[in-house]
């Protein structure tokens, strides 16, 4: 990337607001473009951040490991996220993976760099601490939610979160909805996420379609994109 455009980005991160430019220019001088494969590891659970990422393109989970050696995706990131800013504030292990889902494009920062910006600018600084309660009240919750709510309701309202509202007002999931993804998303197993899909087939609640994406029937409908 450009250093123009990876100032450029920086200022307009939400999570960075209150970036000077010549702040956002020392950013950019150690700043490297990287990509990730699909289901490549950007950081590990137990692991310490040798970079602070902010995401161009894709999208990453952010994965949990359970009981059982299940994993667990606790949210996932879209573009202008940024990924491991508290390992790197408090030089401690992360207490979870991010984990590719997709083609992938980051900007890396350097992390002592980045650690000196912050210091510097109080403003900078309140932003990301609020921006960072944000995740962990995030992350409580969907901690909270996968406890209380049943594997059925779990998928449920996953499918309704990934459906996008038509023109003619239907609701459809345009790529395929593979059972490892469910499953993944909602902490269960591929046979429980079966189970319930195969469930709602039966009631009608949801139908495939050629392209292997899926039609949901129900009387909510969600805000079109």
């Amino acid at each position: 990337m450009h250093k123009p455009d990876a100032i450029a980005l920086l200022m307009r991160l939400p999570m960075l607001t209150g970036l000077t430019e010549s702040q956002a220019e020392v950013l950019a001088d150690t700043a490297q473009k990287k990509s990730f494969k699909n289901g490549e590891s950007l950081v590990s659970a137990g692991g310490l951040t040798e970079s602070f990422f902010v995401i161009l393109s894709g999208r990453a989970n952010v994965m949990l490991q359970s009981s059982g050696d299940k994993a667990i995706a606790l949210a996932t990131l879209g573009i202008g996220e940024c990924i491991g800013e508290m390992s790197v504030l408090d030089a401690q292990p992360h207490c979870a993976s991010v984990v590719a889902d997709g083609p992938l494009q980051v900007l890396l920062l350097n992390p002592q760099t980045f650690v000196s910006v912050i210091q510097e600018n109080p403003k900078v600084a309140g932003t990301l601490l609020k921006a960072m309660a944000r995740h962990l009240a995030r992350a409580n919750r969907q901690i909270v939610w996968l406890s209380t709510i049943s594997v059925q309701g779990r998928v449920a309202r996953t499918l309704m979160d990934m459906a996008l509202q038509a023109d003619n007002g239907e609701l459809h999931i345009k790529t395929k909805v593979t059972h490892v993804v469910l499953a993944k998303r909602v902490g269960a197993t591929r046979e429980m996420v079966g189970k319930a899909l195969k469930d709602f087939q039966a009631k009608g609640f949801i139908e495939k379609t050629p392209t292997g994406g899926l039609r949901i029937n129900d009387r909510r409908k969600k805000p079109r994109h």
